[in-house]
C-alpha cells in the first residue's frame, strides 16, 4: 500500500517537473509576399504562476512577453481552464522584410534577410539556451519554429519537412540552434518536400500527377479485365 502511494506521489511529482511550456511559433509567407505570424505559448497554470509569483492575465502577460517584448502589434488573447494556461498572438506583415525588422524576442537574435536576385535568405541565430536555473533564463521548455513557404525553396537546415512547412526543434538543455531557410520570390513550389529520418526527399508535383493518372488507368483496366474474365465465366 505505502509503495503504491510512494509511485503515485513519484509519478505526480514527475509531471510537475517534466511540464514545461512550450511554444508553437509558426510564420507564413504568403503568395502576395505578406507575412502571417502566430505564436502558441501553453504552461500549465500552477507551475506558471509559481514561477513567476503572479496571477492570472499577469501571468499570462509574462508567459508572452518572454518570448514578444512588443505586443501592441499583435492581436493577443489567453485561456485558462484551471489546468493549463494559453497564450496566443498573432500579427500580419506585408513582407519578410517588415517582419524581420519589427521582430524582438528574448530568444533568437534579430532575424537577417538577405536577397541575391530573386533568392531570399532568411537567417537566425538563437542566443540564449532554455533550461538552466538563471533568473534570466526563459522558462520555455521547448520551442517549435515552422516556417510555410509556398514558394521553391533551395536550401534550408530544417529538423523536419512536411509538404512546404519547415520545422526547427529547440528544446531545453540542448545546444543553440539556428534557423537557415532560402527561397526563390515568386517561384510557386512544384514539387513536395518529405523529411524522413531526417533525410530529405523533394518530389515533383508533374511526376506525382503522372503516378496517379497511372495508378487510376492501371485500376480501371484491372476492374474491366476483372468484368471480362466474369462474363466469360457466365
Amino acid at each position: 500500500m505505502l509503495k503504491n502511494k510512494l509511485r503515485i506521489i513519484f509519478i505526480f511529482i514527475f509531471i510537475i517537473v517534466t511540464s514545461g511550456c512550450s511554444v508553437q511559433y509558426d510564420i507564413s509567407i504568403n503568395e502576395d509576399l505578406s507575412v502571417n505570424e502566430n505564436v502558441i505559448a501553453t504552461e500549465k497554470t500552477n507551475r506558471l504562476e509559481s514561477r513567476t509569483k503572479l496571477k492570472g492575465s499577469q501571468a499570462v502577460n509574462y508567459l508572452f512577453n518572454m518570448f514578444s517584448k512588443d505586443k501592441d502589434k499583435y492581436l493577443f488573447n489567453y485561456d485558462d481552464d484551471g489546468s493549463d494556461t494559453t497564450a496566443n498572438a498573432s500579427a500580419t506583415y506585408n513582407s519578410i522584410e517588415d517582419y524581420a525588422k519589427d521582430f524582438s524576442n528574448d530568444i533568437f537574435d534579430d532575424i537577417i534577410i538577405t536577397r541575391d536576385e530573386d533568392y531570399v535568405t532568411i537567417n537566425a541565430n538563437q542566443k540564449v539556451a532554455l533550461g538552466g536555473n538563471s533568473p534570466t533564463t526563459p522558462i520555455y521548455d521547448s520551442i517549435d519554429v515552422t516556417i510555410e513557404v509556398p514558394f521553391k525553396v533551395v536550401d534550408n537546415n530544417a529538423k523536419t519537412v512536411n509538404g512546404n512547412k519547415y520545422t526547427w526543434e529547440i528544446r531545453k538543455n540542448e545546444d543553440l540552434s539556428d534557423i537557415k531557410l532560402t527561397y526563390i520570390e515568386e517561384d510557386i513550389q512544384d514539387e513536395i518536400n518529405i523529411s524522413v529520418n531526417d533525410k530529405k526527399y523533394s518530389f515533383e508535383y508533374s511526376y506525382i500527377v503522372i503516378a496517379a493518372i497511372g495508378i487510376i488507368i492501371l485500376i480501371a483496366v484491372m476492374i474491366i479485365l476483372i468484368k471480362s474474365k466474369k462474363n466469360n465465366v457466365l
